[in-house]
């Protein structure tokens, strides 16, 4: 091989490992996301909401028994599997179908 065939390989190397590493909280499902639960708003008005790493954060819309299990564990990291993405008054709304801890440590 000669210097320009090194430099095209090391240039598509290069970008393969820049497209491949870019989740920012995605997981392979497009219906879940990885983040930390936050409670957002004051209240009587709080929510629960999902904060991923690139800071993008969602509303979570879910039943009572798996609110209070996430209010509950505020700062604590899940995977949330969602049947529907929705935007009300332009804030981003996850209806949540199932949720699952996970240590963030040991998933890196």
């Amino acid at each position: 091989m000669n210097k320009p065939q090194y430099f095209f390989l090391i240039a598509l190397l290069f970008v393969f490992y820049i497209t491949a590493c870019c989740n920012c909280g995605k997981t392979t499902d497009e219906n879940t996301v990885r983040g930390v639960i936050i409670i957002v708003d004051h209240d009587p008005f709080s929510k629960v909401a999902v904060m991923m790493e690139n800071e993008k954060t969602y509303i979570l819309e879910c039943d009572k028994k798996t609110e209070k299990e996430l209010r509950d564990n505020q700062g604590k990291h899940y995977i949330i599997k969602f049947s529907e993405s929705k935007v009300e008054e332009g804030v981003p709304i996850l209806v949540v179908e199932n949720i699952e801890q996970y240590n963030y440590f040991e998933s890196k």
